[in-house]
Formats: structure tokens, sequence, C-alpha cells
């Protein structure tokens, strides 16, 4: 073989095998991109586990016939998407959600816009790092990638790290991100949970409310941009971390999330954990929001539960379904303060 041909094939071998995409054999990019514009089914344009929906590279196989699993990148950007992904009870067990890196988004391609992921019951298991806003702006780059992971119900398990406002990438751009978590239930597993994941310096922005669910980390850690924000739920992080969570708690970055609420920090020597959360005296009768306040806080929450059958904190008179009969007594307490 010709000498220069030679070279040529070692030079592109070894870029491939050094890529941050090269996860497959070590010589393939392995990326995939959201699409969320399904051209054959305008009503599943949103579900994860519907290859239409995505854009591979082109070493995985034929343009919207694969879905991302174990070894792939993922990127969710609004580059090219129509629609958000959203997970779901129809992503359990072999159909779960999963990929190597999920990066929400990287490389922002239009200003001001953020990128949300919804999860409303089902499991994502990402075998490496989840970064929520990658990057912030930089040599060839003019917007900030900004992140939103919103959990309702779920489990989502990072066998690495979680990182809530990311640091950059290697290419060209090394400022940070901005990534937010809103968690209302589900659980959210990982090794390590970077508030951001930069620090002031990089840019990177982060935050988590919680108000549901439970965040379940081994290590915890906060840089000056980032803050959590409590009223519901738990984060348990393992050791005892009662002091490193007070000064969060005394710096401002650790704050309740509501007025009449109270934070918590205990640790649990036969878990060998600490729990942070908030508790509160509201609550009571209609105050569904628990802010001892009856007003459209109250309502929306209502509102979301209505016609619901079985136990429910909207089901006011305890009659096992909500309906007008609970309406009426909200309409009772409306504008009223609770003591």
């Amino acid at each position: 073989m010709d000498k220069n041909k030679i070279v040529l094939v070692i030079g592109v071998m070894l870029f491939l095998g050094t890529s941050s995409y090269a996860y497959t054999d070590g010589n393939e990019w392995a990326a995939m991109w959201w699409k969320g514009d399904n051209p054959y089914d305008q009503s599943i344009n949103s579900r994860w586990n519907d290859p239409h929906n995505w854009f591979a590279d082109y070493k995985l196989g034929p343009y919207d016939t694969v879905i991302p699993g174990p070894n792939e990148i993922v990127n969710l950007n609004w580059g090219q998407a129509a629609y958000p992904p959203i997970i779901d009870n129809n992503n359990v067990g072999a159909a779960r959600a999963e990929c190597n890196d999920l990066w929400m988004p990287d490389w922002q391609q239009e200003p001001n816009k953020s990128f949300t992921l919804l999860m409303v019951g089902g499991e994502l298991y990402i075998h490496k790092d989840f970064v929520i806003g990658r990057c912030g702006e930089g040599s060839g780059k003019a917007y900030i990638d900004i992140g939103i992971l919103d959990l309702q119900a779920g489990a989502i398990i990072v066998d690495h790290n979680l990182s809530v406002g990311g640091r950059g990438n290697d290419f060209l751009t090394l400022t940070g991100g901005t990534g937010t978590i809103n968690i209302t239930g589900g659980t959210i597993t990982c090794d390590v949970l970077f508030i951001p994941e930069g620090n002031s310096a990089s840019g990177a922005h982060g935050t988590v409310n919680l108000d549901g669910g439970i965040i379940d980390a081994n290590t915890f850690t906060m840089d000056a941009n980032g803050f959590v924000y409590v009223t519901g739920g738990n984060l348990i992080v393992d050791g005892n971390k009662i002091s490193q969570i007070n000064d969060y708690i005394s710096s401002g970055k650790i704050n309740v999330g509501a007025p009449n609420y109270t934070l918590e920090v205990v640790y649990d020597s036969d878990a060998n954990t600490t729990t942070l959360f908030a508790t509160t005296d509201c609550g009571a009768g209609a105050d569904l929001y628990s802010d001892c306040f009856i007003d459209y806080k109250d309502l929306k929450i209502f509102c979301d539960n209505w016609l619901a059958v079985g136990s429910n904190v909207a089901d006011l008179n305890g009659d096992v379904i909500v309906n007008f009969r609970d309406y009426a007594e909200l309409a009772s307490q409306w504008l009223t303060t609770l003591p």
C-alpha cells in the first residue's frame, strides 16, 4: 500500500478511536439525535421508543430504523426536533429508555430555547453520564444550552454523574450550560450529583425544585450557581453529610420552596445516609399546595386530580372520588388563610 495512504488510514483510525463518540467498538461513531417528527403517525411524535423520532449516525443503521441502546450517546437538541420526548409506562423492562450518555442539550442551535424531557412513568437507564444543559457560549457556538427534566413518575438510574448544569465540552466550548430538574414524583438514583458540574468561572447554572419523589446520590456537591428548593420529597446522600448540607443551607444554596416550610436534615446511622426534606404545618383541608392559603394554586392541583378514584389529596370529603362535592368544599374555603 502507498505510504501516504497508510498514514491517512492510521490518522483516521486514531481520530475515531479517541473520539468521545466512539463507544460501540472503538472506531464507530455512535451518536443519536432526537428528531421528534414521525412523518407516519403524528400521535407518537413524542414517544421515545419509536425509531422514526430519531436520527442516527451513519454507522448505526439505516435512517429511521433504530432507537438508542446502551452504547449510544444521545443528544436531545432543538436543532431538528419538532416535539420533545416523553418517557412513560411504555418504557419498562426490555422496552426501557436507555443510552450510554445523555446530553440535554449539547450545542443548542436556537437562542433562548430550552429543551424539556418529560417523564410520567417507565424507566430511563443511563449507563454513564446525564448532563442537563451541557455547554455555554464559545468559539463557533452562539447560544447557551438550557435543559429541563420534568419528572412526575418513573425511575431514572444514572451509573455515573448527573450534572444539573454542565461544565462545557472539549470541543472549543469550555463554558457551562444551564440545567433544571423539576421533580414531583418518581426516583432518581446516581453516583455523583453535581448542581452544577461547572463552577462560577465556567458560568454553569443548576437548579433542583424538589416537590416530591426521591433523589438518591452516593455523593453530592453544589457550586456557586447551584440552588435547591424543597417543599416535598427527599434528597438522600450516602454517609453523614449533615455538616455539608447545613453549610449549603446557611449559604443560601438550599432553600424552602414555599412559605411556611422548614428544612430538616437527618442522619440515619443504620443506613449510613443523610436525608434532606421539608416539613410544614400547612396542608389541612383544601390547602392542597400546602402554603397555608387557599387560592388558584390549590385549584390547579384539584383540577389535575378531577374524577380521580381512590385515596387522593383532592378527595376533600373522603368519599374516594374527586367530584363536585369536593369542589364545593374547596369553594367554601376559597381565599382563607390557615392559622
